[in-house]
């Protein structure tokens, strides 16, 4: 039997998802994920979970998920439940997500990461333990969206296009941007034509650059980061421009203190 499950609101605006045994997972065919469920997700929505969930998981033992939906859409991904043991730096164990451009987080502990789409209609989730501390483990869900509704969702980021426009943190700048926060922006200009990036305000917490901004050339594998790649603290940075027409820009906050964030123009 489905279930109805409420995974955000806001004034005016509700988003509930069904989740049905039909998708709650894929083909039971093909390679294991190491946590006793197929490794290869692919239909429209779907959810996986650590070995033994709601028990304790197994010491020792790495598990990875390859979601794949539709090449329109892009996934978003939410943990219903999360119980890891927690370390500095999430060194023992943990999970790791990782898109095209490489890892974009680590998580550990008891705090749910937030709720995140990504960038393309794929997506890696890693499920690693060590031999000591056991927790109860996760339950995750996913669902295949429209890229239009990121901002929605997560309330930044998603896909941008036109010959100008503009990027910043939510609320900016009257509130302060949240902690553990993930906004991606892919940003798209005519063809033969190169993204500039400017930024107008950048106020970010400057300790051991924890949250950061980071540009990329392109959303595709390999892409390197443009200039120095990564800004943090709170000097403006110098204008990026990109080598084609596509540029991604990442803002990630870690779990301690937050600040204003910031603001940027794009031109072609």
């Amino acid at each position: 039997v489905g279930a109805l499950t409420l995974i955000w609101s806001s004034p005016g605006l509700v988003a509930i998802y069904f989740t049905g045994e039909a998708n709650s997972t894929t083909n039971v065919e093909g390679p294991d994920s190491g946590c006793g469920s197929p490794q290869d997700l692919s239909e429209e929505s779907g959810t996986f979970s650590s070995m033994n969930y709601p028990n304790n998981y197994d010491d020792g033992k790495t598990c990875s998920w390859h979601i794949t939906v539709d090449p329109d859409k892009v996934i978003h991904l939410w943990f219903e439940d999360f119980d890891l043991e927690e370390t500095q730096l999430c060194m023992r164990d943990f999970i790791t997500l990782q898109d095209s451009l490489g890892i974009i987080g680590k998580y550990c502990g008891g705090v749910k990461p937030r709720s995140l789409v990504s960038l393309t209609n794929r997506l890696t989730v890693y499920f690693n333990t060590n031999d000591m501390t056991n927790k109860r483990g996760f339950k995750a869900y996913y669902k295949a969206v429209a890229p239009e509704l990121t901002s929605e969702i997560v309330e930044a980021g998603g896909l941008l296009q036109g010959d100008q426009g503009s990027v910043m943190t939510p609320g900016f700048p009257e509130q302060n941007y949240k902690d553990g926060a993930l906004y991606q922006w892919r940003i798209t200009v005519p063809k033969g034509q190169r993204v500039r990036l400017t930024f107008t305000s950048f106020d970010l917490v400057p300790e051991v650059c924890g949250d950061f901004v980071q540009v990329f050339d392109d959303y595709t594998a390999g892409s390197s980061s443009l200039d120095k790649g990564k800004f943090c603290g709170k000097k403006k940075p110098k204008p990026v421009e990109s080598s084609g027409n596509v540029m991604v820009v990442r803002f990630k906050s870690d779990h301690r203190l937050v600040s204003t964030g910031f603001s940027a123009n794009y031109s072609s």
